[in-house]
């Protein structure tokens, strides 16, 4: 059951956006779309793992540009509530 609905989450709209636009388009949609959509972190990083061992991606380089996404993204957060930030 698992396996059916990793591979139906990871069909080819994702497939086409990480083939796409690469590392690059990881970090984006961390940045982004991970951030705005109600999809947990760890469905997306299931997804490039399951790309990663496919070989459609490398998986150092799409775990590095993910942390950094995160890294980003965290800090960004950070940085608005020490201002004071309602956001």
């Amino acid at each position: 059951m698992c396996n059916d609905l990793l591979l139906i989450s990871a069909s080819t709209p994702f497939q086409d956006y990480f083939t796409h636009y690469g590392y690059i388009g990881i970090y984006v949609w961390f940045i982004t779309v991970d951030q705005i959509a109600p999809i947990p972190e760890e469905i997306t990083l299931i997804i490039i793992g399951y790309f990663a061992s496919q070989g459609l991606i490398n998986p150092v380089f799409s775990g590095v540009f993910s942390i950094a996404a995160f890294l980003t993204v965290d800090a960004v957060y950070f940085y608005l509530t020490k201002s004071g930030n309602k956001l």
